[in-house]
């Protein structure tokens, strides 16, 4: 490895061999190291004496006179008058800062030399070799070796075999019932300063990997870090009694009763979905609407220009034709290119129908208006399911609370046909809960899904094969967290989603006004259209009231002053689409009534008009508005889909590692989507997942495989290899919100010595 220029002067002092890469230089951090000068100056004597001591046991951590001790104590001081003087972090660029002001005053820095040196193994493991060959070192003028005194002290830091370094002792891991540790912990039990300030004390934590996740959710961490003076003691003690420990619950099994729904849904055909007089209604209005087109579509070819002008001007006159009006023949030829028209239409997104025969519960629906639940006696006892697969659940959970089929709260909830994939044994629900935390002011349900509070994700898992293995894969049916997809559509309760909701309430005002002033204009027009036929026939004028209340449900009939209708709901609204009526008037007379020059106006036109001002201002409001509504209760590992998909594959390596499983699998992003009903599953089944996936392995195991590996009866899918060296690793205890990785205690160091890495998935 090429030497960099700036670290030419380590590398000629021994301080660092050329295969050692030196760390990310900070510039504040080396300029703390330097403003230590003063203190390595006056507290070397001290320094070098105590190290002298320590192989005989007589050593200090801190020895009082030395430059630590008086740092900490020009600290303390500054404490006490209300002035921030940095204590030392041990960062490597404050090490190489005070290394610096070392060399710029060659009698000090002894102390921290040493420690640098012992930082950094490939030199360290040096040493014993270069005291055996320091006869042929090179030496100054004075024949003097500049680096014995250092690999002598080396070398007393060793086993009795010279092997080796030995690592300071570092407390034993606390690994919850599940395998995780706290990274945090661990930080603060390896910590050198024994106090400082909050933000001293977090920053340490920061540099040394813990993630933000990790001190904004632990109970009481936040407001600890936030006192002016915090010692290691009060840090390791909130920890320990604090921190998060996740909780499982595994459901196994398929103890309940089951509807017995078939495998495939039935498809409606247009003639089944169609209810003759509906259909009958939607044919005539798409011939009054798009005149033009079906008159073109019956006829061209057929009829010359002027016919086909001449047929259009004469529908357009009576609005709803007749036989009388324009022939039956004609009249067929058009109905049956509309019907056609609404068939097509249709068949792009029919209907499904799913039927249990043992107790008749019926799923109806399709994936654009959703999917309706009925029970056997045909009423509707559920509505918009957004999939069929989660209507399947949702009849299985109201069978379960009506008595209809037995089954308690403990049994699997998805295993049933469509959501699991074909073969696979041992199915389990697998719910990753996090009890307790800061900031929780309610619990998170999902009650469609599980019973259970506070989800962060789950996991629907079975056993499967490999082509050179028998239940060797752990293979995830699902992972996914609904508190995370709630979080992301509705929105959390954070001020960063508030801020966000309220700049949507901005954007909605005007367009609420927009559609309220053309509900407004249209219900006016109506009643006032209304109370004039109820002139015309002698009956009783519509009331605001009565308008307001009965309007919005069916239409308003014309009465008499007696009660008696002159004309009924169905006829109002059949005026209303352009249909001439026959009124009965008050005393007995029939008098017609033409909506298509109702004084003056075009009553279909103008009601078409209104309302489509109204659909297109309730089209922009649920657009800019959506369903967003910033209350969904935030809490650790749910914040974003990476964060979810990285708990839920730790918690999967976790459960292979300790069922002996080789491999775990993944469900593909199609197969997902087309379940659910969700195209957003595909991005995060076939795109986030398998990035999160591989940085969780690798910081394992950097050799271990993550790519498609075949599995009998799905073929290739997205798999992770649990390599000899990841199951050790992950047995050792698996940091729960940082990625992967063995850790300070699994790398045999020191905490105070080694960092973990900081990447992480956030």
């Amino acid at each position: 490895m090429a030497i960099d220029p700036q670290y030419y002067g380590y590398y000629q002092q021994g301080l660092l061999d050329e295969g050692v890469a030196p760390p990310a230089i900070s510039g504040p951090d080396f300029v703390r190291g330097m403003k230590y000068a003063p203190f390595d100056l006056l507290g070397a004597p001290v320094d070098l004496a105590n190290m002298a001591l320590s192989p005989l046991g007589l050593g200090s951590d801190m020895p009082v006179g030395g430059s630590d001790y008086l740092i900490n104590k020009y600290a303390d001081l500054g404490d006490l008058l209300g002035v921030n003087y940095d204590r030392p972090t041990g960062s490597g660029s404050e090490t190489l800062g005070r290394i610096t002001s070392g060399i710029l005053a060659p009698t000090v820095g002894a102390k921290t030399v040493g420690r640098v040196v012992q930082g950094v193994g490939d030199y360290v493991a040096g040493a014993p070799a270069r005291v055996a060959d320091r006869a042929r070192s090179v030496t100054l003028g004075s024949g003097v070796d500049p680096t014995a005194i250092v690999d002598d002290l080396i070398v007393r830091g060793m086993g009795d075999n010279g092997g080796p370094p030995m690592a300071p002792e570092a407390p034993v891991r606390d690994v919850d019932e599940l395998g995780f540790y706290s990274q945090a912990l661990e930080v603060a039990q390896g910590l050198k300063q024994k106090k400082g300030t909050g933000q001293q004390m977090e920053k340490m934590l920061i540099n040394a990997g813990v993630k933000p996740d990790e001190i904004a959710f632990t109970p009481g961490l936040r407001g600890l870090l936030d006192q002016p003076q915090v010692t290691q003691e009060e840090l390791v003690g909130l920890l320990q009694d604090q921190r998060i420990r996740p909780q499982e619950t595994v459901l196994e099994g398929a103890k309940f009763e089951s509807l017995n729904f078939p495998a495939r849904a039935d498809v409606l055909t247009p003639e089944q979905h169609f209810d003759p007089i509906d259909l009958q209604e939607e044919i005539e209005d798409a011939l009054h609407l798009n005149t033009d087109a079906y008159v073109e579509a019956a006829f061209g070819g057929k009829k010359t220009e002027k016919e086909i002008e001449d047929l259009i001007e004469k529908i357009d006159e009576v609005g709803f034709p007749t036989a009388d009006d324009i022939g039956q023949e004609t009249l067929d030829a058009l109905y049956s290119v509309a019907r056609d028209q609404i068939f097509e239409e249709y068949n792009m997104n029919p209907t499904y129908r799913l039927v249990d025969p043992d107790t008749g519960f019926k799923i109806i629906g399709n994936d654009v208006e959703g999917f309706d639940i009925f029970n056997a006696d045909g009423d509707r006892i559920a509505a918009y399911e957004n999939s069929i697969a989660e209507a399947r659940v949702r009849a299985q959970d109201l069978a379960r609370d009506f008595g209809v089929v037995s089954g308690g709260f403990d049994d699997v909830r998805f295993n049933q046909p469509g959501m699991v994939e074909e073969g696979g044994t041992n199915y389990r629900e697998n719910l990753f809960q996090i009890p307790e935390y800061e900031g929780m002011t309610r619990e998170f349900y999902e009650k469609a899904h599980f019973d259970e509070p506070n989800i962060a994700v789950h996991t629907r898992t079975t056993d499967r094969n490999t082509e050179s293995g028998v239940n060797d894969v752990l293979y995830a049916e699902e992972l996914q967290s609904d508190w995370g997809q709630q979080g992301r559509k509705y929105g959390f309760d954070t001020p960063k989603d508030r801020e966000k909701l309220a700049q949507i309430k901005k954007q909605v005002e005007p367009i609420q006004q927009k559609l309220n002033n053309a509900v407004d204009e249209r219900d006016a027009f109506y009643r006032d259209f209304m109370n004039k036929i109820a002139k015309k026939v002698g009956g009783v004028k519509i009331t605001n009231d009565e308008f307001d209340k009965d309007y919005a449900m069916a239409g308003l009939a014309i009465k008499a002053k007696d009660g008696s209708e002159l004309l009924s709901r169905s006829e109002v609204n059949a005026l209303m689409r352009g249909t001439d009526q026959v009124a009965l008037t008050a005393d007995g007379r029939e008098l017609p009534i033409d909506p298509s020059n109702f004084d003056g106006v075009d009553i279909a036109t103008k009601m078409g008009d209104l309302d489509f001002r109204i659909r297109s201002a309730r089209d922009e409001l649920d657009n800019t508005r959506g369903e967003f509504r910033a209350d969904i209760p935030i809490g650790p590992l749910v914040g974003n889909s990476e964060k979810f998909a990285e708990a839920g594959i730790k918690r999967l390596l976790m459960q292979a590692a300790n069922e002996g499983k080789r491999y775990v699998s993944f469900s593909p992003g199609d197969l997902q989507a087309d379940r659910w009903n969700n195209p957003g599953l595909e991005v995060y089944y076939d795109e986030i997942i398998p990035k999160v996936a591989k940085k969780v392995a690798k910081r394992f195991d950097k050799d271990a495989f993550t790519g498609n590996k075949y599995i009998e009866e799905l073929g290739d899918r997205f798999t992770i290899e649990i390599t000899p060296k990841m199951r050790e690793a992950i047995q050792k205890g698996v940091p729960l919100f940082t990625t992967g990785g063995a850790g300070l205690l699994g790398a045999g160091m020191a905490r105070e010595e080694r960092s973990q890495p900081a990447e992480g998935i956030l």
